[in-house]
């Protein structure tokens, strides 16, 4: 299957190849771990910390904490608990503790790999670590009571009790219910707190302002994933959202122009200046993400999904560049005192409806799977964004001929729907990349 032409039969191969290491690990894993059945002042320690009551159920928890911290996975620290409860080697209770202390370890670990992330992941990690203790303290308070109740669970459904030293072996089984129960039940719990989890998680990580909420990266970091089709599942996420920021630029570049305000116009140039250094930013950015995933093992497909992001990314930032372009222009019309008669006004507006179109279509098309998009919408759209640049400057000629406005405002005029139609074969541009023409 790794060595079909095809992505899909390449993706099932790294999950069933993936599926059959784990299974090799834990037997590696269970070969390896010291006997320690053969080493008697281990068991001496583990059985005096073992008889001390809620404390021990306290202590253990920091050892599944610990044990998870080291190995830097919960899904290690957990196989090895699994091992050991085979083994024989921990009683039941005190391996439920050490998997309540995984799930508080394995918050640290992401909040750790958190500290080079954005806002966004570090309120993530944050929110994982508010979910997990939260489980941990209700359980801890419940403890010996779920106990008896998985205990009373595997004696109707397997005849054995987890309980009884006598029957380790059907400790892992126990342990794997415990686990998924606790689980669970911690979900439908909190589902309803999450609006309560968000505003605590807010609080923990305080924003800088929206600068902080739109200039970073939101869906990818530093890390590339194992596996690259994640990897550009993620960039397309932050592609859309690259997506969304150009169509708020240009409906920014839109306000603008028919702002009337000087204070309000001052902050809108602000605002756009700010907006087009972020869609630089993001550009290099995710193409800098893109240019490491290629760096590893890709097939055919996913290569040409790359190079058809980049082209993606590069015309967004385009638009970008020429919506900051547009805005200068208005900015030194107003400072001209140049103005724009009705007739001018109504065909600027023509058009600037029909690029919005065009960049909404765009952004849906952005959030959908790229392989049921269809261009011919966006053919469409970019026809009639083509004929009324040309319809505008033969009129515009015709205008400028017949002295209906001055030469400045002319000048301003021609270069605005230039732009505008210069802005709509970049959108359509992208279209063509999603689809794969370009």
């Amino acid at each position: 299957m790794m060595f079909m032409r095809r992505g899909n039969w390449k993706s099932w191969a790294e999950v069933i190849i993936g599926f059959a290491l784990l299974f090799m690990g834990l037997d590696a894993l269970k070969q390896s771990v010291p006997d320690l059945k053969n080493n008697p002042d281990v068991l001496a320690f583990l059985a005096h910390y073992a008889n001390m009551g809620m404390l021990s159920t306290l202590l253990f928890i920091g050892v599944g904490t610990i044990l998870t911290l080291v190995v830097q996975s919960s899904s290690a620290a957990m196989a090895l608990t699994l091992v050991m409860c085979n083994q024989g080697w921990i009683p039941f209770e005190l391996a439920a503790a050490m998997v309540l202390g995984e799930n508080i370890g394995t918050t640290i670990t992401a909040n750790l790999a958190a500290l080079i992330g954005n806002v966004h992941a570090k309120r993530a990690a944050r929110a994982h670590l508010i979910f997990n203790v939260f489980g941990v303290v209700w359980m801890f308070c419940v403890f010996r009571l779920f106990l008896g109740g998985v205990d009373a669970f595997m004696i109707s459904s397997n005849g054995v009790s987890p309980l009884d030293p006598e029957q380790y072996e059907s400790i892992p089984i126990a342990l794997s219910i415990f686990h998924s129960a606790f689980n669970i039940i911690n979900v439908l719990l909190l589902i309803g707190f999450v609006p309560l989890i968000v505003k605590i998680a807010e609080k923990m990580v305080t924003s800088r302002g929206e600068i902080d909420e739109e200039t970073k990266l939101e869906y990818i970091g530093t890390g590339i994933l194992a596996t690259p089709e994640l990897s550009l599942l993620e960039a397309k996420k932050e592609i859309t959202k690259f997506g969304n920021i150009t169509n708020r630029l240009f409906g920014f570049t839109m306000e603008v122009l028919r702002e009337q305000n000087q204070k309000k116009f001052t902050e809108q140039m602000r605002r756009i200046a700010k907006y087009e250094d972020i869609t630089d930013k993001m550009e290099i950015e995710i193409a800098d993400y893109l240019s490491k995933v290629s760096q590893g093992e890709l097939s055919e497909y996913s290569s040409f999904r790359v190079r058809g992001m980049l082209s993606i990314i590069n015309d967004l930032e385009r638009i970008g560049d020429i919506c900051y372009q547009m805005s200068k222009n208005i900015e030194r019309k107003r400072d001209q005192k140049a103005t724009f008669n009705d007739n001018q006004k109504e065909n600027m507006n023509q058009i600037l409806v029909s690029v919005e179109d065009a960049l909404q279509n765009m952004v849906r098309n952005l959030n959908s799977d790229y392989s049921q998009v269809s261009i011919r919408k966006a053919e469409i759209l970019e026809v009639e964004i083509n004929n009324t640049r040309d319809k505008l400057r033969n009129l515009h000629l015709q205008d400028i001929a017949k002295n209906k406005y001055s030469f400045e405002s002319g000048l301003f005029y021609n270069d605005l729907f230039s732009s505008c139609e210069k802005i709509g074969d970049h959108v359509f541009n992208v279209n063509e990349a999603m689809v794969g023409v370009k």
